[in-house]
């Protein structure tokens, strides 16, 4: 997985299929953009972003899509 969307919809309290939903897109790209095989548009990202940082207001767009990418080099 390239970035931690899962852990940050799951702590949120949201299932893919909510997710999916709310980003306008179907569960099966959902998936598939959480698990790294595409990845997320940069509106998805910022509404992604703005669906988790109600429940973790210390979230950034950095924390959930690039840090493991930084960590890795």
């Amino acid at each position: 997985m390239d970035n931690n969307s899962k852990r940050y919809r799951v702590f949120s309290g949201y299932t893919q299929e909510k997710m999916a939903d709310l980003l306008n897109i179907s569960l099966s790209s959902y998936r598939n953009k959480e698990k790294g095989v595409t990845s997320f548009n940069d509106f998805e990202k910022i509404k992604f972003y703005q669906v988790v940082k109600s429940y973790i207001p210390n979230a950034t767009i950095e924390n959930i899509f690039f840090d493991q990418l930084v960590q890795q080099k």
